[in-house]
């Protein structure tokens, strides 16, 4: 196993004992941030959406772990919204400086609302409450802001180079970061 590979786990291990020892102290209207949740979009945002909805399991179980909710809904949450924030970013043409952070905040903010109509219809109603609204603008708006720091974070664990542009048609499913894969729209090698 190269270091590289240990990149990964590692900002996935930094960032969990940052939520559970400082972030979960810090609350603003019964909210806290959730950067587990930022690390996920920002694997699906670099690496799309297959390695997006593996890391939101594999994190999504790390946090069941530690919460007493229905064993697995965060998991399941995490796996739908890094395949479909990877699938979404695939699709945009033109990455402008604002829309990483602005993406990573709409794409957190699903997830919360995503995890909130789960747990309802697994027998929770509860779930969806009046003080949800409070906890979704937070998380959106503080993982947006993170996003920023973040994303040359996820580049490096993911060992991909400095940013550079992708030619339009130069690669479906590429990090829309790092360098194209070599598949073009047209198919392999053209």
């Amino acid at each position: 196993m190269t270091l590289v590979r240990l990149r990964l786990p590692l900002v996935v291990a930094v960032a969990f004992i940052l939520q559970q020892a400082l972030l979960s102290n810090l609350q603003v209207a019964g909210a806290q941030p959730e950067i587990l949740f930022l690390v996920v979009i920002l694997v699906a945002m670099e690496a799309g959406p297959a390695k997006g909805a593996v890391v939101g399991f594999a994190v999504g179980l790390l946090i069941d772990l530690f919460v007493q909710t229905p064993f697995g809904l965060t998991a399941l949450t995490l796996t739908l919204i890094g395949y479909g924030t990877g699938l979404a970013w695939e699709a945009v043409v033109d990455v402008g400086r604002w829309l990483m952070p602005a993406a990573a905040a709409v794409g957190s903010a699903g997830a919360v609302v995503l995890y909130a109509v789960l747990d309802a219809l697994l027998g929770n109603p509860a779930a969806l409450h009046r003080g949800l609204v409070p906890i979704v603008v937070m998380v959106g708006v503080v993982n947006g802001i993170l996003a920023v720091p973040g994303a040359p974070v996820m580049r490096w664990a993911l060992g991909r180079g400095a940013r550079a542009p992708v030619p339009p048609g130069s690669a479906v499913g590429a990090s829309r970061w790092g360098q194209g894969a070599g598949v073009s729209r047209q198919g392999v090698g053209r």
